[in-house]
């Protein structure tokens, strides 16, 4: 496990860039209840964080994220430990860079709270942003425009839930606080940033930079800005 905990912690060195330069500006004219969205995704949140930390037990939790579908039909929330890094990478031979990718991507984490919780609580966003997108999709722009424009304030919705969890002390405190990176997890290949975008903005730096790392030799291999 300190194998794990360090190859975790290694840098190869800060992007140039700020996130603000590379963040697409929000369109808010669309028809979503951000209020509401965002106090239904508090309440998610905070059971499916609870739920996951309960199963985690004694081990070392490290990261948390709402993995995000193509359709934007919900979230799920998922988390990892050290230990469970460790199970899963256990006698493989694993180049650096899978190890970085299995350590942060939310899909392949051992921890997913629709294992322990009732598929209701999943539903109701489901629902409710199933709902609110058709109230207000103009005609002809269902894969236009309007779902783009949709899509990235559902996003900016969604980061500002966990930041309200965060203040509220759901993510801890002090180091343990320090020692989780919380994020947005999207397998849709239109929005590449949206891990480092809203790590960003939720984080405390140095626990940002883990996602920094990934991003980097993962996700962007061929960006390589030197140390």
């Amino acid at each position: 496990m300190a194998d794990a905990a360090h190859r975790l912690r290694h840098r190869t060195g800060d992007r140039t860039r700020t996130v603000g330069e590379r963040a697409v500006e929000l369109n808010r004219g669309t028809s979503l209840d951000t209020k509401a969205l965002h106090d239904l995704a508090v309440e998610s949140i905070t059971a499916g964080f609870g739920a996951i930390r309960r199963r985690c037990g004694d081990e070392q939790m490290y990261g948390f994220a709402l993995g995000l579908v193509e359709d934007i039909t919900g979230f799920f929330c998922a988390g990892n430990t050290l230990e469970a890094l460790g199970r899963k990478v256990e006698n493989q031979d694993l180049e650096q860079e899978d190890i970085v990718y299995l350590a942060w991507a939310a899909s392949e984490w051992e921890y997913q709270d629709h294992q322990y919780l009732d598929v209701g609580q999943a539903s109701r966003v489901r629902r409710f942003v199933t709902a609110e997108y058709e109230k207000g999709t103009p005609v002809g722009e269902r894969d236009g425009g309007y779902f783009e424009a949709f899509t990235r304030q559902y996003h900016e919705t969604l980061i500002e839930a966990l930041k309200t969890c965060d203040r509220d002390g759901l993510f801890g405190t002090g180091e343990e606080r320090e020692n989780l990176v919380v994020f947005l997890d999207s397998v849709d290949d239109a929005y590449p940033d949206l891990m480092e975008i809203s790590s960003a903005r939720i984080n405390p730096e140095l626990s940002h930079q883990w996602i920094v790392e990934y991003t980097q030799r993962v996700l962007h291999p061929e960006d390589d800005r030197g140390p």
